[in-house]
């Protein structure tokens, strides 16, 4: 990364994984970081990282699928370090496996509350400020399980599917209102990770996860 000296980035589902990793990476490149996440104690523990290794960050407490809290996220970003200049929406859970006909309507409820919604929810609040500041970039985290279906994985492939910004209706038309502004939505879909996301999961269920889903490391 270059250029992003002095920056403000607020990545949620920091706490943890590849959200954690993107805040230290942003952090060591000398931007300010928000670690936001539903979890305060990894919250935490990822600012006290930050901090030791010399970076600056701070820690907000956030529930994305709430807009009020969302919104909460990005005042504490603006208050604090005066812009709002990178958001990777990275927040996601999953909530185990299941067939199509086992799934519960609280678990797809919660599922799409917080992979889709709580996407929506964060760029809804973050374009404003974005667009006021002359300039600034949205990544936002899918998965690939969105685009290779696979048993027991119903509900999470369809609530990343859904948040791919490129194909899908409710996101692609908030990436095309950031044609009048100077503003850059990304997506990134990652494949399968050893994170601690998926580090409950037995044996059985990994071994069903597609071959070319290598996981190459574990991501703290």
């Amino acid at each position: 990364m270059q250029g992003i000296s002095d920056k403000t980035a607020v990545v949620t589902g920091a706490g943890s994984g590849i959200g954690r990793a993107s805040a230290q990476r942003f952090a060591a490149e000398g931007a300010n970081v928000v670690i936001a996440d539903v979890v305060a104690d990894t919250g935490q523990e990822t600012v006290d990282l930050i901090e030791d290794a010399g970076g600056d960050a701070v820690f907000v407490e956030v529930d994305v699928s709430d807009p009020d809290s969302v919104e909460k996220m990005v005042d504490t970003a603006v208050e604090t370090y005066g812009s709002l200049d990178f958001a990777p929406n990275n927040a996601g859970i999953m909530t185990g496996f299941a067939q199509v006909t086992d799934i519960e309507d609280d678990q797809w409820d919660r599922l799409l509350d917080i992979n889709l919604k709580g996407i929506w929810n964060c760029m809804n609040a973050e374009l404003p400020v974005m667009a006021e500041e002359g300039g600034a970039a949205i990544v936002n985290t899918a998965s690939e399980a969105g685009l290779v279906g696979r048993g027991g994985l119903a509900s999470y492939s369809a609530s990343t599917g859904l948040s791919d910004s490129r194909r899908q209706l409710p996101l692609s038309t908030l990436a095309a209102a950031c044609v009048s502004m100077p503003l850059h939505p990304v997506l990134q879909r990652p494949t399968f990770r050893r994170t601690p996301m998926v580090g409950a999961l037995t044996q059985r269920n990994l071994s069903s996860i597609p071959r070319r889903w290598s996981m190459f490391r574990w991501i703290a």
